[in-house]
């Protein structure tokens, strides 16, 4: 015997013919981790188990990868896009400024021009009808100053809002990424541990499958059987 075991049965007796080969006795191991009868079907329906899971971990890797390429190229096109609605709206502050300047400037015309008619007219030099365009040229500067410090607000607003956004798209694409790399580290830690896992049970496999094969004894060569010293069934070999 190979193994140590108890004698299951015997499949010879003395004077018999036996080719190299044929099963002499069969024997059941005692040792305690090859027990089970079925135990090459259970680590084969386990490695099946562990094999559909890895199959799912593969698909799930695949995607995971897909999500993050995606994100990574939303994200890519998004932040120059943020970026530059952020320098149009720096410019449009930039030009409604200049508009309020250039409405304080008018407003300042308008009255040194009113208060210079305003003179003449007192002294006869210009008529009633140069002195209310003068007064009108001053509502209408201070109507379009009004109207430019209202744009200048909005314009300002509208920048914040850029800014807002840009730091949104930023921060948001940036916790999907990481996100999204941390699953696919998690999920490829996962496959390396299952293909261990089932390299251990292909190694058990096999040697549960050699065990078993061990528990034949076989004729070494053609011959016959002179002399057969024989233990009775149950018996340790």
């Amino acid at each position: 015997a190979q193994i140590p075991g108890r004698i299951r049965r015997w499949n010879v007796v003395e004077g018999q013919t036996v080719k190299a080969g044929e099963v002499i006795a069969e024997i059941l191991d005692i040792d305690s981790k090859f027990l089970m009868a079925e135990q090459v079907t259970r680590l084969e329906e386990q490695r099946d188990f562990l094999q559909a899971g890895l199959t799912q971990s593969v698909v799930r890797e695949n995607a995971l990868t897909g999500q993050l390429s995606d994100v990574t190229n939303s994200r890519n096109a998004a932040i120059p896009a943020a970026e530059q609605r952020l320098r149009q709206a720096e410019d449009r502050l930039r030009v409604a400024d200049q508009n309020v300047e250039q409405a304080k400037q008018s407003v300042l015309t308008a009255e040194l021009n009113l208060r210079r008619i305003d003179e003449l007219f007192r002294k006869g030099l210009r008529s009633k009808r140069d002195l209310e365009l003068a007064e009108l040229e001053i509502v209408t500067a201070k109507t379009r100053l009004e109207s430019n410090l209202a744009s200048l607000e909005v314009a300002r607003r509208d920048l914040e809002v850029a800014r807002l956004d840009r730091e949104r798209i930023v921060n948001d694409t940036s916790a999907q990424v990481n996100s999204l790399r941390a699953s696919v580290a998690s999920v490829r830690e996962s496959i390396a541990k299952t293909n261990s896992d089932l390299r251990k049970l292909a190694i058990d496999i096999g040697n549960v499958q050699v065990r078993n094969d061990q528990r034949i004894v076989r004729a070494p060569r053609d011959g016959k059987l002179v002399r057969v010293t024989r233990v009775g069934e149950g018996v340790v070999s």
